[in-house]
């Protein structure tokens, strides 16, 4: 009964806020953890844009440093008046340019030219041409642009006798499985919501999300804010702070709304809430839209190494990539040749590099045919409205 009176009381409400909750609280239920997210890891740390201002001194921290002489604005007045900053600002202005004139029509011209391909196995191919290597870590491709990759099979026994590349192996698929299904969880509840017309407060909501693609608190604020909620070194600092990728949200909100009004209308004069519209109505209409997302959050989880270099500090929760840096980029690779003689250690160690580039990277390429015909259809869905 008093349920019912705050619902009433929310209904009547001369404010339009707490109208739409009474009227939409499953969709507002629904926002809650996107906008947890965004407000606990995107916004809060947002706070830490004043080291600019300040003296930054790690002992004291971002509010106790002193602040910078000239009313905060030395540390600008440095930067402006720099030897560097003419040519810093026109190297940007100039590649910024170049990237827009050169690298934006280049993909639409790609996308008309393959579209335009009758030939579907063919088209196939050079999708495929297209997308492997933005599934390739960025670990493995430093790697091999210092020497190229060779064929020799001796180094496999070596990597999986060393604990450490099982190790990471595990790890690597526990970030991927319970990453992939946070992200799909948050993004998905998030989208489905604030694509829906009768939301009143959807403008706003995206017009925050939008914000935080081009305005962050930086790397500092955004540690200091891991530490303080005790993720760090745990396995969910590398898995909450990237709960969602506002990229993959506007590509599935935009595929949620070319979902039909008069299907989702008909769905709740049978009783369906919103919960039951998603799960048993809309996922399966968008299963080629959910089957991308999937990808895209696997293969980011797979690939990183980053965040597990700054949050983790016990080497039995490193990820396989982090492994796949020291071996590549480091060349530490002395725990798996120690018993080789001095004359093969080399050979040894530069075959054990490329057999766990292989290791790392034949798992994910393997997921990607099976996935691959829900590419266009995926992106596409939505584009077209009723």
């Amino acid at each position: 009964m008093k349920k019912r009176n705050k619902a009433g009381t929310l209904a009547r409400s001369k404010n339009p806020f707490l109208r739409d909750i009474a009227k939409n609280p499953y969709l507002y239920i629904m926002i809650l953890p996107l906008a947890a997210f965004y407000i606990i890891f995107c916004y809060v740390p947002m706070y830490g844009a004043i080291i600019a201002f300040k003296d930054y001194s790690p002992g004291l921290g971002i509010m106790d440093s002193p602040w910078t002489s000239e009313f905060g604005l030395h540390h600008f007045k440095d930067f402006l008046t720099g030897p560097y900053f003419s040519r810093v600002f026109g190297n940007t202005v100039v590649l910024g340019l170049a990237d827009l004139v050169f690298g934006f029509p280049a993909p639409l011209i790609f996308a008309l030219l393959l579209n335009e391909l009758r030939s579907r196995a063919f088209k196939r191919v050079c999708q495929t041409i297209t997308y492997v290597p933005h599934f390739i870590s960025l670990v493995v491709v430093c790697g091999l642009l210092l020497r190229p990759l060779g064929f020799n099979l001796k180094g496999y026994t070596e990597v999986f006798k060393n604990p450490m590349t099982l190790s990471g192996f595990g790890n690597t698929l526990f970030y991927v499985a319970a990453g992939t299904a946070v992200n799909m969880l948050v993004t998905t509840l998030g989208a489905y919501a604030l694509s829906r017309p009768q939301l009143w407060i959807k403008k706003y909501v995206n017009l925050g999300i939008v914000f935080t693609m081009f305005f962050s608190g930086g790397l500092i604020p955004a540690y200091l804010l891991v530490k303080d909620l005790g993720l760090y070194d745990t396995r969910w600092a590398l898995i909450l702070p990237v709960a969602v990728n506002s990229w993959n949200y506007m590509v599935m909100r935009s595929s949620f709304m070319g979902f039909s009004r008069s299907l989702e209308e008909a769905a709740k004069i049978d009783g369906a809430n919103d919960f039951l519209i998603l799960f048993k109505i809309a996922l399966p209409v968008f299963k080629s839209t959910l089957a991308v997302m999937v990808l895209f959050y696997a293969v980011g989880h797979w690939n990183s190494w980053f965040q597990a270099s700054i949050y983790l500090n016990r080497r039995e929760l490193y990820p396989l990539q982090l492994y796949l840096r020291e071996i590549l980029i480091l060349s530490n690779t002395e725990s798996m040749n120690s018993g080789a003689a001095t004359g093969d250690a080399y050979a040894i160690s530069e075959t054990i590099k490329y057999s766990t580039v292989m290791i790392s990277t034949i798992p994910i390429l393997v997921v990607y045919p099976f996935l691959q015909k829900y590419f266009v259809n995926g992106v596409m869905v939505g584009a077209v409205k009723e």
